[in-house]
């Protein structure tokens, strides 16, 4: 017979097996829903358990693309000025640069020293330490008619139009820049040397020389009418003086060593076609005398100069053949023409108190294409103190 103690342990034990396995109360379902049990409302003893989570399938795993940072207009000067898209030069901005951009070694994380010799910082002189920058979004260059043509910084060598830049080209008598050269450090300025038959050159189609056989000019004048009428005569005769081929032998040594690789001088007049340069070459010609023969400027950009026949005491006149003489942009700078070469120009202007120079080759309208390009070189750019 049980007691009543083990009744009350057995009622105990039932109570807890009933309470573990739901008999008390019944669980909601899933959805909370009333279900019904035959015919009868009643809760389902259903336990719940959170549906699994979909399994998406992607043919390529995605990868948040990258925080883009918004260029602030400097920045945005930098990205042109270095030819880099903006994107590139923002990726370089925030760090982002486990990938080179191109180009791979950017200037903007070089140091400041190689700045100047990658064109952006410029050597201090009387011009100033600046550097052109744009002025906004750049119009393209425009279309000129010309065989070669290349615009550049005279000091930095930053170029900022170059139509096939690195062409060879008949320089005509651009020449004479480089005879003026070797003239100044050959012979001594008041040398008088007289001016003979042979001092015509073979080939000369001029109908008027200026400079006639049988006069006598100082070496000085004869520099300045080679450089402001481009006298041929004048030319020959400072050759003549040192020797010519002694004389057109130092002039491509120079060039060569200036390292004017495309350089070459067939005589002291470049009547020769086979005178011939490039642009380039041409730019670093004019950045040498520009710091070394100042003086050659100086005497291109006279609008009219006095030569005097030291014989005969009689002075002549001679106007500048360049028509930017004069003006007060123009610097210096030489003509150049024959048949087989065309119109040819180097001209050195001031543009915000820097000198720039344009070189262009090839051309019927030499003066009309480097005005045309020097308008849309000071209406794209300017210089901006460092």
């Amino acid at each position: 017979m049980i007691t009543i103690e083990e009744k009350a342990v057995i009622f105990a034990v039932l109570l807890s097996v009933a309470v573990l396995r739901g008999g008390f109360g019944a669980l909601s379902n899933a959805d909370g829903q009333t279900a019904t049990v035959n015919g009868q409302s009643a809760r389902q003893n259903v336990l719940h358990v959170p549906p699994e989570p979909p399994v998406y399938v992607l043919s390529a795993p995605v990868v948040p693309p990258p925080l883009q940072k918004t260029l602030t207009p400097e920045e945005e000067l930098i990205a042109e000025h270095l030819g880099g898209s903006s994107s590139e030069i923002a990726k370089l901005l925030a760090g982002n640069n486990d990938e080179p951009a191109t180009p791979s070694e950017p200037i903007a994380t070089l140091p400041a020293s190689e700045f100047e010799n990658a064109g952006m910082v410029v050597a201090s002189g009387d011009m100033g330490p600046s550097v052109f920058r744009p002025r906004g979004v750049l119009a393209d260059v425009p279309a000129v008619s010309a065989k070669t043509v290349l615009l550049a910084d005279l000091q930095s060598g930053e170029v900022y139009a170059d139509i096939q830049g690195s062409r060879r080209w008949p320089v005509a008598s651009i020449t004479k820049l480089m005879t003026a050269i070797i003239a100044q450090e050959s012979l001594n300025a008041q040398d008088v040397v007289a001016l003979s038959q042979e001092d015509v050159p073979f080939g000369d189609t001029t109908l008027v020389h200026l400079l006639k056989p049988g006069e006598s000019y100082s070496v000085s004048d004869l520099i300045t009418a080679m450089l402001v009428v481009s006298s041929n005569e004048a030319g020959e005769a400072l050759a003549r003086r040192v020797g010519r081929d002694e004389f057109i032998r130092k002039m491509n040594e120079r060039a060569a060593a200036w390292e004017l690789t495309d350089t070459y001088f067939a005589d002291p007049t470049g009547l020769s076609s086979a005178n011939q340069s490039t642009p380039r070459d041409l730019i670093v010609l004019a950045g040498r005398i520009w710091n070394e023969h100042p003086g050659i400027l100086d005497i291109t950009r006279k609008v009219k100069v006095t030569v005097t026949d030291v014989e005969s005491k009689k002075k002549k006149t001679l106007q500048n053949i360049n028509q930017f003489a004069g003006e007060a942009w123009f610097v210096g700078g030489k003509t150049g023409f024959t048949d087989d070469a065309g119109g040819n120009l180097l001209t050195v202007f001031k543009s915000d108190r820097r000198p720039v120079v344009v070189v262009v080759l090839g051309t019927d309208d030499r003066f009309g294409v480097t005005e045309k390009l020097m308008n849309w070189f000071t209406a794209n750019y300017r210089a901006v103190a460092r």
